[in-house]
């Protein structure tokens, strides 16, 4: 028995020595097969990535083309000349045509202006791009403008300011932010009401509620509109930052719901401010060891809200208030030494920290604008200080000097927060919202360095938020208990 299975084993072991040699190559061939698939598939998904990373920054220079224009048009509807060109910044800090094309960070933008009729114009914007043998590719976007001097109504005499309508709100409302859409006026809330008001404006005189169904279920401020969606700050246990369709305001109800959300990384309730310029929505914050107080957010996209980059301030402070114009960001905190901060937004998705503007007195930053060479502040109240700061500078720096800053006393006994402001597009006007009991409204003059008191109205509760539309030269306000709209004298009195 032993010496047939030592030969029937022997017989065998060269039958089995190919069998695993076979065996070994093929299981070679699969892996390297498989290996190639893997690796295959891996390249591909990075290439596609890349390309997509690739089309979103052509997308942010293209929109940025288009906003420049906008901007230059705002300044001197006169400058956007028919042609090709390029853009960059002059000595002040403005954005001007130049050349016929601008190249950046291996991107080439091209910005055709067309004329097609008096006072308008079609401004196209093309960026392309070429890194590689395979990642090329190019985006186009375009936009009608017209010189909205001529087609809006002149700056009245805001020294003269007349109350067109007082829609007091039932309830405990406490309303705290406006904004101003076509036909519609969209005013935000407190959690004890509906969050979220609607106003029909088409008559000054006679506004009134739609949607009265359609409630928020929590406290809301900043709102912001972007083509036909409405963004909200909110404050509730999940997403922060709403967004709704508006193309019908009066069709919201009980059943709407968002189309976009999204939640500020760090703790709940964190939002603060918002201000959107082009597609870029920028979102201020509460104040985190663990978490930034600034954001920059993609909204190209209608029904999605993407992160594109965010700032960390030193010592945390909470940003209050958000304005955005040319390449900076200017941010009222509560920073002691820096009640105002600029931001370097020329590419949102890399921004930076650009000036601060460190105000006497240790009063929190409430409210920001900016307009031509002058900064505004406003700040919470105290005793014997400026609520009100008007500050020379240039290219995005607020002066140190003393002697270029202007200040005014808006209110007295432990009142005058500048809670909110607004501006003229020309910078004549600083409109705010306060809450000095006696003087509500308060309109200052925003230029030849003054900040001398053209108006104010009493309006016996206070002012939360305020917004000026500039195609029909009215102010629009939030107060706690209810919404008002003024109109100006006859007349053009730009102080």
């Amino acid at each position: 028995m032993l010496h047939i299975f030592l030969q029937a084993w022997g017989g065998r072991a060269p039958e089995r020595r190919g069998s695993l040699l076979v065996e070994a190559m093929l299981g070679i061939v699969l892996f390297g097969v498989f290996a190639t698939a893997a690796f295959g598939a891996l390249l591909s998904g990075q290439e596609s990535s890349q390309e997509g990373a690739d089309r979103m920054r052509g997308m942010h220079y293209t929109q940025q083309a288009l906003e420049i224009a906008k901007a230059i048009r705002d300044r001197d509807f006169a400058e956007l000349v028919p042609g090709q060109h390029g853009y960059t910044l002059d000595e002040n800090g403005q954005w001007m045509l130049s050349g016929s094309l601008t190249r950046q960070y291996g991107y080439t933008t091209a910005l055709t202006i067309n004329s097609i009729a008096d006072e308008k114009i079609r401004a196209m914007a093309r960026t392309t791009w070429k890194h590689g043998y395979h990642r090329s590719g190019a985006t186009v976007l375009s936009v009608e403008l017209t010189d909205w001097r001529n087609r809006a109504v002149e700056i009245g005499d805001w020294s003269v300011v007349t109350m067109a309508a007082n829609v007091p709100v039932p309830g405990a409302p406490e309303l705290s932010g406006v904004t101003v859409e076509d036909a519609y006026a969209f005013v935000t809330g407190g959690a004890a009401g509906a969050g979220l008001y609607i106003f029909d404006v088409s008559d000054d005189a006679h506004p009134f509620r739609v949607s009265s169904d359609f409630s928020l279920g929590s406290a809301a401020r900043s709102p912001v509109v972007y083509r036909d969606r409405l963004y909200l700050l909110t404050y509730n246990s999940g997403d922060e930052i709403l967004a709704y369709d508006i193309a019908n305001p009066t069709s919201l109800n009980a059943e709407t719901v968002p189309v976009a959300t999204y939640n500020l990384p760090g703790g709940v309730n964190r939002g603060m401010a918002l201000f959107r310029k082009g597609s870029v929505l920028y979102a201020g914050a509460q104040g985190d060891p663990d978490a930034s107080e600034l954001y920059a957010l993609d909204i190209s996209d209608p029904n999605a809200i993407t992160l594109m980059d965010e700032l960390n301030i030193p010592d945390d402070p909470t940003v209050f208030d958000i304005y955005a114009s040319g390449i900076y960001a200017y941010l009222a905190t509560s920073k002691d030494a820096q009640e105002m901060i600029v931001a370097d937004i020329s590419n949102p998705s890399a921004m930076s920290e650009h000036a601060a503007y460190n105000a006497t007195d240790a009063n929190d930053g409430l409210s920001v604008r900016a307009s031509g060479t002058g900064f505004y502040l406003g700040r919470s109240q105290g005793s014997a200080i400026d609520e009100y700061l008007l500050v020379l500078g240039d290219n995005g720096v607020p002066s140190a000097n003393l002697a270029d800053t202007f200040g005014a006393d808006m209110g007295s006994n432990g009142e005058g927060s500048v809670n909110a402001m607004t501006m003229d597009p020309v910078g004549c006007y600083a409109f705010m919202a306060t809450d000095f009991s006696s003087k509500e409204l308060q309109i200052r003059s925003a230029r030849h360095k003054t900040v001398e008191e053209v108006a104010y109205k009493n309006l016996s509760t206070s002012g939360n938020g305020i917004f000026y539309n500039m195609m029909n030269d009215r102010l629009y306000m939030a107060t706690s208990t209810g919404f008002h709209i003024f109109f100006p004298g006859a007349g053009g009195d730009c102080r």
